[in-house]
């Protein structure tokens, strides 16, 4: 009887351990890449702001955000010829910078 009980946990014990070959954790990883935006408060309204020299639009009121691709970047600032803001950026994705250039 008590060779008939070991042989059976030893049975048990390589059922056991044999089920759980193979088998992985399931899961599921989902990566959003969110833009990197630069995001100018204050100054003029209509101000036209150049990026890599790329007029890509106005200053509106209290805020304006500009979405920008990952790397190094020329952002400028001008109103009627004279220059308000220049400087090289580095972004990476998902980064917020902020300018203040005050109230105007």
């Amino acid at each position: 009887m008590k060779k008939t009980l070991v042989g059976a946990i030893v049975a048990v014990a390589a059922v056991l351990s044999l089920s759980s070959c193979g088998t992985m954790p399931q899961h599921a990883e989902t990566r959003i890449a969110m833009p990197a935006v630069v995001v100018v408060q204050g100054g003029p309204i209509g101000a036209r702001v150049l990026i890599d020299n790329v007029d890509v639009g106005a200053l509106a009121k209290k805020e304006t955000r500009f979405s920008v691709a990952s790397g190094t970047h020329d952002f400028r600032i001008n109103m009627n010829g004279q220059e308000l803001y220049n400087r090289q950026l580095f972004m990476q994705d998902g980064t917020q910078k902020v300018i203040y250039l005050g109230k105007q």
